[in-house]
């Protein structure tokens, strides 16, 4: 995800977590000069700051903040993506956090619960919600569970098959991007970079650009990551009041779309720096064709935009130690393939 030799080769996990990690350092370097979403990051000092940065030279701090993570949430390819890449960074000497929704179908008896319950300023009131934690097998990243029976306690990440949709999803998702920075207070632990993924986690750099602009979270930079760009969360935009941000920001923080709210262009107009899952990907989504009607914003944020292609996680898909295949296989034996 920088502009020196090799950003988008290879397709292997280290490969993809070095690049996000040397993008990470140079927004982190670009956020301390006073830059913040939306500006352009392609400049000289910090083009040098690429070239300066070697990928896992520092432990960076990193928040993650996703609606699906595997083995606990799962929808799509989304979950393995942010399981797989959170792991290999812990392994490359970085603090990674997760945080995601404790839905219905995780088990509880299962997880640690933290003392403390987490105060959510949403709208004209506060949401609460328990807090409890485990642990991404194989690994040390912690998994921050927001508990909340109301918004995050029923069948379905996003919907159900009679309705693929909850009509609450705003506020769902609000409570996510708004808890995470919220519960990174209550730990008493600043992130240098707070990580989203996809529209549910696109208000997430919002906040960091707007409501939590000064304070805690100055010196945090932010990062969104497009999986899919045709789910845009995309809601009336009376529902705006759940933010807690005025309407001035309708307009101001690039939510407006059609006269609803579009939760992901607001995302990709305030983050500062946009990664997609693939160097082809990022030059299509940048195309009338590809775009979903989003191209014009992505061709001027391409500065900041970088392809990195998705990794695999050689452990998990080895099909020489898969218990799910009935003949397991390698590339030296291939006998019952």
């Amino acid at each position: 995800m920088n502009g020196g030799p090799g950003a988008h080769r290879g397709c292997s996990l280290v490969a993809a977590a070095a690049a996000v990690t040397d993008a990470e350092a140079v927004i982190g370097y670009g956020h301390r000069h006073g830059r913040r979403g939306g500006d352009r990051l392609s400049s000289p000092d910090t083009d040098a700051a690429r070239r300066q940065t070697t990928p896992g030279s520092r432990c960076v701090k990193i928040l993650m903040i996703s609606s699906e993570v595997l083995p606990f949430a799962k929808a799509g390819g989304l979950g393995d993506m942010v399981s797989a890449l959170s792991v290999e960074l812990g392994r490359l000497g970085h603090d990674v956090r997760i945080v995601l929704p404790r839905y219905y179908s995780v088990d509880s008896s299962r997880l640690r619960r933290l003392e403390h319950p987490l105060g959510v300023p949403m709208g004209i009131e506060e949401e609460w919600c328990g807090v409890a934690t485990a642990t991404l097998p194989g690994s040390e990243v912690p998994v921050y569970f927001l508990d909340n029976q109301e918004l995050f306690g029923r069948d379905g990440i996003y919907g159900t098959r009679s309705g693929p949709e909850f009509n609450d999803n705003l506020r769902r998702f609000t409570l996510l991007s708004r808890g995470a920075l919220q519960l990174a207070k209550m730990l008493g632990w600043t992130p240098d970079v707070v990580h989203g993924h996809d529209w549910p986690a696109a208000l997430a750099p919002v906040f960091l650009n707007t409501l939590e602009r000064e304070g805690f979270f100055a010196d945090t930079a932010s990062m969104l990551t497009i999986h899919n760009l045709a789910h845009q969360g995309l809601f009336p935009k009376e529902e705006l009041e759940h933010t807690m941000l005025g309407w001035e920001q309708f307009h101001g923080a690039g939510f407006e779309y059609h006269d609803r709210v579009n939760l992901l262009q607001a995302g990709l107009r305030n983050a500062d720096v946009l990664t997609t899952v693939s160097p082809t990907y990022a030059e299509e989504i940048q195309t009338p064709e590809f775009g979903e009607r989003l191209d014009g914003l992505l061709r001027h944020r391409s500065p900041d935009l970088f392809g990195v292609l998705n990794g695999m996680d050689y452990e998990l898909w080895d099909p020489e130690n898969d218990r799910y295949l009935a003949a397991p296989f390698s590339a030296e034996r291939l006998d019952g393939k």
